[in-house]
């Protein structure tokens, strides 16, 4: 049986309350009953600004002879300071990884620089690959004024607004953790440590109001308790 969705999307006028961001949620409603009618039963969705899971090579070969997604962070790094070109990019970053991509620019032919771009872009639910650095720039200024703090009591009102349909259809929400769990082109991230979902669940506090336990997001925090995560919220893992 089908009884997970993953994911459905989240707007990015839902997450900053931007333009028509009610009537967005009205339509997320409309999924949710949708979904429901059709024997749905749990709902993954994520909280991530601009980009979904980001990755720096989406087929990376393994010794078994597969390939996996990698996320690499001086890949990144030359992405941001020297493609993109952010401002304010060199403060992210330690002079180590600074250092280094230097090195890994010297290496990029044109080809090389479009690919990692286009890899990068490529995140889930999948119609970002057509965007142009110009309209990531342009989604970027949308966060300026948007730090943590606000991004978070922007997901509380979300849910607030959706989780009592959800308990109605007898439907779990369940949130995705920010994939890498840090900030990433100086964007805040909510999702990234299990304090981030202690806030969100004791905020909005339904067993409809759930966690979607990625341990390859969490686990990159080596200071993340996966075992002690399931021992505390184990009722709220969908």
């Amino acid at each position: 049986t089908w009884d997970v969705v993953e994911s459905m999307p989240v707007s990015e006028a839902i997450k900053t309350q931007s333009g028509q961001w009610r009537d967005h949620i009205a339509a997320y409603k409309t999924s949710m009953e949708n979904l429901a009618r059709c024997g749905i039963s749990v709902i993954c969705y994520n909280f991530m600004p601009v980009l979904d899971w980001t990755r720096t090579v989406l087929r990376h070969p393994q010794r078994h002879g597969g390939s996996a997604m990698l996320f690499d962070l001086v890949d990144f790094a030359v992405f941001d300071l020297h493609i993109l070109q952010r401002p304010g990019a060199a403060d992210d970053f330690t002079p180590e990884i600074m250092a280094m991509t230097k090195d890994r620019l010297a290496q990029m032919d044109e080809a090389a620089k479009t690919a990692l771009q286009n890899n990068i872009v490529a995140g889930l639910p999948g119609a970002n690959d057509t965007w142009t650095l110009d309209d990531i720039r342009a989604l970027l200024t949308t966060y300026r004024d948007i730090d943590a703090g606000q991004l978070r009591q922007h997901v509380v009102d979300f849910l607030s607004e959706i989780v009592p349909l959800a308990e109605k259809l007898e439907l779990r929400l369940c949130c995705h953790p920010d994939d890498p769990p840090f900030s990433l082109l100086g964007l805040p991230r909510i999702f990234s440590s299990e304090a981030d979902y202690a806030a969100v669940m004791k905020a909005v506090d339904s067993s409809a109001n759930g966690i979607t336990l990625c341990t390859g997001s969490l686990g990159v925090d080596g200071n993340v308790d996966i075992p002690g995560m399931v021992q505390r919220w184990g009722d709220r893992i969908h």
